[in-house]
């Protein structure tokens, strides 16, 4: 899947392969231009055959369910991420559109080649911090889905192993990837696409992806809930477990901080 975004007004698209450009990150396949459900279908599969999401408030479960038109308004904040369209109002068949080294973090790839795996992995916390905040400010109710499905993609996208290296029993992320035109021998994200992101051969990582999306929409409803009810209890509560959620789904195991620049082999 490409991901195609609006273009500032002071650029313009570049062909495929220009010196020092990058190029967007592609994530689990989405459906679209013939690609298979990737995205998709670990979104509802987290969802769950009801469509519901179930948290506890002091211990007392409480259950949210989810109509088709709220769950379609989460699939497409998802799959938005990777499918967007030029201002200029045209989609250009067989271009890959020029991508932004700050957007990379919302794929869980590193900005550039020559970032730092450090940095990276602080880039993409603070990414999806922001991002959970825009969800918990945002006071329209078709808005608010939509973004919690951006963030479930950022999410699932840490997990695909085109993305990140994860290693034990922990997942903890051992090295994450780049996208863009990198020297040969480099194991980056393959250019125009990687066969590691598709779920059929990587059925364990998006079992894991599966997991912790579920584990994030059961945050993001409670730290709603917490603020709509009002319910101060349901809202310290979010706010602890979603603190632990980075601190456990964004834990790096890198060895003195600072792999090798280039790995070889698959994960």
């Amino acid at each position: 899947m490409t991901y195609l975004r609006e273009l500032e007004d002071n650029e313009d698209l570049l062909p495929l392969g220009t010196p020092g450009q990058y190029f967007g990150g592609l994530g689990w396949t989405v459906r679209f231009l013939g690609a298979p459900a990737g995205h998709e279908q670990i979104t509802r599969a987290a969802l769950g055959p009801g469509s519901s999401v179930t948290f506890s408030v002091s211990g007392k479960p409480v259950t949210v369910r989810l109509s088709p038109g709220d769950v379609a308004e989460i699939i497409r904040g998802n799959t938005d991420t990777d499918i967007k369209y030029f201002r200029r109002g045209a989609i250009i068949p067989g271009v890959v559109s020029t991508f932004r080294p700050a957007d990379q973090r919302q794929h869980a790839l590193r900005a550039t080649y020559g970032q730092s795996q450090a940095a990276a992995l602080k880039d993409i916390i603070n990414e999806l911090q922001t991002q959970h905040r825009l969800i918990v400010a945002e006071r329209l109710p078709r808005r608010r889905l939509y973004r919690i499905g951006h963030a479930t993609h950022l999410v699932q996208d840490s997990f695909s192993p085109a993305h990140t290296l994860r290693r034990g029993p922990s997942s903890c992320i051992a090295y994450i990837r780049n996208y863009g035109i990198n020297p040969r021998g480099t194991n980056e994200h393959k250019v125009p696409k990687d066969s590691r992101d598709e779920i059929p051969k990587s059925a364990a990582a998006s079992k894991l992806a599966e997991k912790a999306t579920r584990r994030y929409l059961q945050i993001a409803f409670k730290t709603i809930h917490g603020k709509m009810k009002p319910d101060p209890v349901a809202a310290r509560e979010a706010d602890a477990e979603f603190k632990r959620f980075l601190a456990t789904i964004f834990r790096g195991c890198l060895i003195s901080g600072a792999p090798p620049k280039a790995v070889t082999g698959h994960s």
